[in-house]
């Protein structure tokens, strides 16, 4: 089974990856997407035989020959995509391409706060696309992780204003690297072995 991993160089896609290597998937199976195969990051899966391809939502043309082969897919979305991207169109557009590529089962990474807060919307939108994309589909609702925290730190000083008092602004933080429940942090990766939705 060929899984395709978006976002691949990234902290959580990388642990994805960690995952499924774990649970025996062979390294040959997996195919790692980002629009910087390059980085050193993800030389450790080349050299167990992982294959990197460059895909780049701000580029939708990249997406079909680095999807090519897959059956199923953990989309994991941009992460602060820049502010002339309709991220919410964009992931439209990737779910319609995955289709396309004849991918089976996509996993998406949304928010706790899809079909609830205003700053989820994009990914409300995107899971009701995966619903009537015709693939069979898994979402993952998290929370936000604290150490993207730093990230948020550099806007407020741009903004120079730190949001407060919203309601919608409201946030429960985990983090990437601690649990009490282990079994939890695997999830994504059970959700890509399984052979039916969970």
């Amino acid at each position: 089974m060929k899984i395709v991993i978006t976002g691949a160089s990234g902290r959580t896609s990388r642990k994805i990856a960690d995952g499924l290597l774990a649970r025996g998937v062979p390294a040959g199976d997996l195919i790692l997407v980002s629009r910087s195969p390059e980085r050193a990051e993800l030389a450790p899966y080349a050299r167990q035989g992982a294959v990197l391809r460059y895909g780049d939502f701000t580029d939708l043309a990249s997406l079909p020959p680095a999807f090519m082969g897959g059956e199923r897919m953990y989309f994991m979305p941009m992460n602060h995509p820049p502010d002339d991207v309709d991220e919410a169109a964009v992931k439209r557009e990737v779910v319609a391409i995955a289709k396309a590529a004849g991918l089976g089962h996509c996993v998406y990474q949304s928010m706790i706060g899809a079909g609830i807060a205003a700053s989820c919307a994009d990914d409300f939108m995107t899971e009701n696309a995966l619903r009537e994309s015709g693939m069979a589909w898994t979402i993952l609702r998290t929370a936000i992780f604290s150490e993207s925290l730093g990230r948020e730190c550099k806007r407020y000083v741009r903004d120079g204003q730190v949001p407060a008092h919203d309601p919608d602004q409201r946030r429960n933080y985990i983090t990437a690297t601690t649990s009490r429940r282990p079994a939890r942090r695997s999830s994504p990766a059970r959700a890509m072995t399984a052979r039916s939705i969970i």
